[in-house]
């Protein structure tokens, strides 16, 4: 009876941790397929909503009715775990790369963590 709760309870301890590491890695799954696709910033729509395209590269659209005019920014897209940078055709000295951390990318919902100007901030999207 003592090896039958034993070997009950052994088994109990690997289903709980088996279904637990199953649950966390779909949770964190970041994938360049969810990424690809068209994006529309939630705090300010309008400012920054990226394209991103499966040849790696990536368009940054910008449109405000108060600016009278629309343009795009355009660079190369570069996935690493949870690490993207967008690498931009055209910038200033200094920020030729914009690194953030990936903190959720699913099929609807992507939201990073970026260094701008020395203050982390938090963005994030919606899928369009």
């Amino acid at each position: 009876m003592r090896n039958f709760i034993l070997i009950l309870g052994l088994i109990s301890t690997i289903s709980f941790t088996s279904c637990s590491s199953d649950d966390e890695n779909n949770d964190n799954n970041i994938t360049e397929n969810h990424l690809i696709g068209e994006w529309e910033f939630d705090s300010d729509l309008g400012y920054g909503d990226p394209t991103f395209y499966d040849d790696g590269r990536v368009e940054v659209h910008y449109f405000k009715e108060a600016w009278g005019d629309d343009f795009s920014d355009w660079g190369d897209w570069a996935l690493s775990g949870d690490n993207l940078k967008i690498f931009w055709d055209d910038s200033d000295p200094g920020l030729e790369v914009y690194d953030t951390t990936i903190i959720q990318l699913t099929e609807t919902k992507l939201v990073w963590k970026v260094v701008i100007d020395g203050e982390l901030s938090q963005e994030s999207f919606t899928k369009k």
